[in-house]
């Protein structure tokens, strides 16, 4: 059976509900578990993706007060019935629940999508090595070879990240905060029709899958 949606082509890839992710010398350093209704249930999981949301809310797209409810009614209604949408937990290979790690099947490209690692891991490099095999093994099991993400001007640290991973800036665009109420805000391309100064640039991030060094 040949699958065509993102969730069945990686979940027919799992043994036991856990990727294994091993270093450059073949050691298990951690586990990827795909998150679905049953985590709903789970206040730790659902909390952890709260507080994370939090704590890092100067590097999404949008801005806004996360809270338990938000963050389940999200999960619920767009992430986990989205067939080609996928949000994994990353797992230490003791259990613990450090992190998240998703992508986004579209026509002709994988989107890179949350990445945090919300919680210290004492393995050197864990957070580069778990980005490179989630990457390279989403590639190989989809068969598509490019991966574009979106990355706000102003986060050098993910920036410098994700060039270390081996992404390139592919193109920039200037980007103004649209207030919806509050203090809450989208990130929206400014365009002919509506071109305000810039509060900053969107950088699309680019990687073929052979720029993954596993």
């Amino acid at each position: 059976m040949k699958f065509v949606n993102l969730k069945d082509i990686l979940v027919s890839d799992i043994k036991d509900q856990l990727y294994e992710v091993r270093d450059k010398n073949e050691v298990a350093i951690a586990y990827l578990s795909m998150i679905t209704e049953e985590d709903l249930e789970d206040d730790v999981i659902v909390g952890k993706i709260t507080s994370w949301r939090e704590k890092y809310i100067n590097c999404f797209l949008s801005n806004f007060q996360p809270t338990v409810q938000r963050t389940y009614i999200w999960m619920k209604d767009i992430l986990i019935p989205d067939n080609n949408r996928v949000l994994f937990k990353i797992l230490t290979i003791e259990n613990r629940f450090v992190g998240h790690v998703g992508a986004i099947k579209r026509n002709s490209f994988i989107e890179y999508d949350y990445y945090i690692k919300g919680e210290n891991v004492d393995v050197q490099d864990f957070s580069l090595i778990v980005a490179k095999r989630f990457l390279y093994w989403v590639c190989e099991r989809t068969g598509i070879n490019i991966v574009k993400g979106n990355v706000r001007s102003d986060n050098k640290r993910a920036m410098d990240f994700h060039l270390r991973t081996g992404f390139r800036i592919n193109r920039q665009f200037p980007v103004y905060k649209k207030y919806s109420s509050g203090h809450e805000y989208s990130l929206v391309i400014c365009d002919n029709n509506h071109n305000p100064e810039p509060d900053l640039f969107l950088n699309e991030i680019l990687l073929l899958k052979e720029d993954i060094k596993v």
